[in-house]
């Protein structure tokens, strides 16, 4: 099934980019981030059995979570850069209620060109805004039922199209979690990421995805890369 193959190239990516975050005393140890990424993963495990059982607004609210928890720890991270983890709690609980997606445009996001980083951060907040329509009681929650309903459809009898657009979600939302992950560990870092482990995978789903493709190609200049033949995926 496409949904397992896309969680199982997310976590080999997410692992591999943790497992390099080692190599880091500061992100190992204080990063929200990375101390936090078990939490990232187990919501991540659940989402191709939801699917099994034809439900998709439970994890769609899980993806808007994961989202939103990837922006403002990312942005926590940078901020209060050289505090402990515990200083950061701290300053966390008295602005929690003001955080959320729109602090991604606060980032540096060093890997994008400036006009890449306006994109990217737009697809942050289209994608989020989409998502929240399955968190709150929304018009769009309840067209897409009745039309269900009108065709007689019920959980476990979704259309093909709409397995379709919801494994496109989770692939785009995936795709930038990954990003902005690669940039938490640092460029110098995700460089190793790439050419000394996924370049070595180059079916890897997310190579060809926008983002991490963006961030990809910035690594086009390595030695590890200029030496190989074929290492790279086909653009399609």
């Amino acid at each position: 099934m496409r949904i397992s193959r896309t969680t199982k190239d997310f976590i080999q990516g997410i692992t591999a980019v943790v497992f390099c975050s080692k190599r880091s005393p500061y992100l190992g140890v204080d990063s929200f981030l990375f101390s936090q990424v078990e939490d990232l993963i187990q919501s991540i495990l659940w989402i191709p059995r939801f699917v099994e059982e034809g439900t998709f607004s439970i994890p769609r609210r899980d993806l808007r979570y994961l989202l939103e928890k990837t922006c403002v720890y990312s942005h926590l991270d940078c901020s209060l850069y050289g505090k402990s983890l515990d200083e950061k709690l701290a300053i966390f609980e008295s602005k929690e209620k003001a955080l959320d997606c729109k602090v991604v445009q606060l980032l540096e996001l060093s890997g994008f060109t400036p006009e890449q980083k306006t994109n990217f951060c737009a697809d942050v907040m289209r994608v989020y805004a989409d998502l929240c329509r399955y968190v709150h009681p929304s018009y769009h929650q309840i067209m897409q039922r009745n039309k269900q309903i009108a065709r007689h459809g019920c959980l476990g009898l979704e259309t093909v199209d709409e397995l379709r657009r919801f494994v496109d979600e989770v692939v785009c939302v995936f795709d930038l979690i990954l990003a902005l992950y690669f940039h938490a560990l640092t460029l110098s870092l995700s460089g190793d990421v790439f050419t000394a482990y996924l370049d070595d995978y180059p079916d890897w789903k997310f190579h060809r995805q926008r983002w991490c493709k963006a961030i990809s190609e910035g690594f086009d200049y390595k030695a590890e890369r200029t030496s190989r033949c074929n290492v790279r995926p086909a653009r399609e």
